[in-house]
């Protein structure tokens, strides 16, 4: 997740803003009304390193306007007082619903399970894995019938996430805690393998060697980030090791592809990050031009809606609704990650951006 970096500095600044239009959070209220979400095709990532929360408070309705139905968010942080800050969450979920969007949450750890006290990046440190699943559940209980789909983790094979380093095995053991608690608050809840940094399917392979078939996920996550077009052939390593040139269909099969030899069937597969970074007429360093870009983001959601070979894809968040702000706060992405958005910071809409609008208008996956 390009994003995962410095999550509490952001969440303090969704907080604030809505503190300014929702009054008081003295008082916490869950909502009341329940929700049934089923996936569709079009989803955004929006959360954009920005520290101007005037334009961060303009993110949800923009994207409804795009036609997404889909945004990603993440969990409470852990307050002073060893609970867990559920005003934030619910002004978040309010304001995602009051678009009619649909949340996906991204887990990640709770700074008082874990030393490095880097809440998003950071698994529970041995002998705290009881405070992590009491608020894990507690999460889960509190957003029954508003958060349904859980994403298990976010990019565990890249160091920045997974700190003080990716462990398959490790993470395989903390999938197992989470679906166990998960399911025990929300028989209902949808827990999804997490994606990794681009496709790495050794990763994934020992992961789930770890697992040893335990029926621990509903669904698959994936960010297959490529540095050329979803026709071009790029070279991508097997879990055995091997290299082989793959187009994004061949991509997305192979990982698919992997989960049914060793034994989980045919799981529906959520692309929770994809997407191509342009920049003017010219392109730049891990660039392509804005032409490129809307052409890019035509043929895989194509590709995706209308390849019978991929009926197995449920839904596709593209990676970003802006671009990050030239100001933003530190984050851990390589330069070209700041200009993936649909629109420039200030929502100046690219090629692409139009692009999205016209296929979400048409419809997709349900």
């Amino acid at each position: 997740m390009r994003r995962a970096a410095l999550i509490g500095c952001l969440a303090l600044i969704v907080l604030v803003g809505v503190a300014l239009v929702s009054g008081s959070g003295d008082e916490r209220s869950t909502p009341q009304r329940t929700y049934v979400d089923r996936p569709s095709l079009f989803g955004l990532n929006t959360l954009t390193h920005d520290n101007d929360y005037s334009r961060v408070a303009r993110d949800m309705a923009e994207a409804r306007r795009l036609g997404a139905e889909w945004v990603r968010t993440y969990p409470p942080a852990v307050k002073p007082d060893g609970k867990l800050d559920f005003d934030d969450l619910d002004a978040r979920l309010a304001e995602i619903r009051r678009h009619g969007l649909m949340p996906l949450v991204a887990l990640g750890g709770f700074a008082d399970t874990c030393a490095r006290r880097w809440d998003g990046a950071c698994p529970p440190d041995p002998g705290a894995e009881k405070l992590y699943a009491r608020h894990l559940r507690d999460l889960v209980a509190h957003a029954r019938g508003q958060l349904t789909y859980y994403e298990s983790w976010n990019e565990p094979d890249q160091p920045v996430f997974f700190q003080p380093r990716p462990s398959p095995e490790r993470y395989a053991a903390l999938l197992k805690l989470q679906y166990r608690v998960i399911k025990r608050a929300n028989p209902r809840a949808q827990v999804l393998f997490a994606a990794t940094g681009g496709t790495n399917l050794p990763f994934t392979g020992r992961v789930l060697r770890a697992l040893d078939g335990a029926k621990v996920f509903d669904a698959v996550a994936v960010h297959p980030y490529r540095y050329a077009g979803p026709d071009a052939k790029t070279f991508v390593k097997l879990a055995d090791g091997r290299f082989v040139q793959l187009t994004f269909k061949d991509e997305l099969l192979a990982i698919a592809s992997l989960f049914r030899r060793r034994g989980y069937g045919r799981l529906p597969m959520w692309i929770t990050e994809f997407g191509w970074g342009a920049m003017g007429s010219r392109g730049g360093k891990g660039l392509f031009t804005l032409t490129q870009q809307a052409v890019f983001l035509q043929r895989s959601y194509k590709l995706i809606r209308d390849d019978p070979e991929l009926d197995f894809v449920k839904s596709a968040f593209w990676f970003n609704l802006r671009d990050y702000a030239p100001d933003a706060i530190p984050n851990p992405d390589e330069e070209g990650f700041r200009h993936h958005g649909l629109e420039t910071t200030d929502f100046e809409r690219k090629p692409a951006a139009e692009t999205y609008r016209r296929l979400a208008a048409r419809g997709g996956k349900t």
